[in-house]
């Protein structure tokens, strides 16, 4: 979970670290500097976001990590990936797919 407690912002599933997602990871982040972005100083863990929270009660999300936290997926091969780009609003987020990569 990013956040700890009433200030606990998204629920997260670790991903098995690899040279490829490193590389990855390290490619994308200078393309973003390149773009003008600042660089992103927050610890890099490799994770699939499950939900963003929002005046979550804490006690309800603990609760379902416990039930969930020893969650086990198959390994899968990812074909490509999507650059989103992000729009916070009042009722949430707003997402949209600016471009699809290929991998491989």
């Amino acid at each position: 979970m990013f956040g700890d407690g009433a200030g606990a912002r998204a629920v997260w599933a670790g991903v098995e670290a690899s040279e490829p997602l490193s590389r990855l990871r390290s490619r994308c982040e200078t393309a973003a500097r390149r773009a003008g972005l600042k660089a992103d100083t927050r610890a890099w863990r490799a994770h699939v976001t499950l939900a963003y929270l929002r005046a979550a009660d804490p006690a309800r999300v603990a609760a379902w990590i416990q039930a969930h936290g020893l969650m086990k997926a198959p390994a899968f091969t990812a074909r490509a990936f999507g650059l989103y780009s992000s729009w916070r609003t009042q009722p949430g987020s707003i997402y949209r797919l600016e471009r699809s990569y290929a991998l491989g």
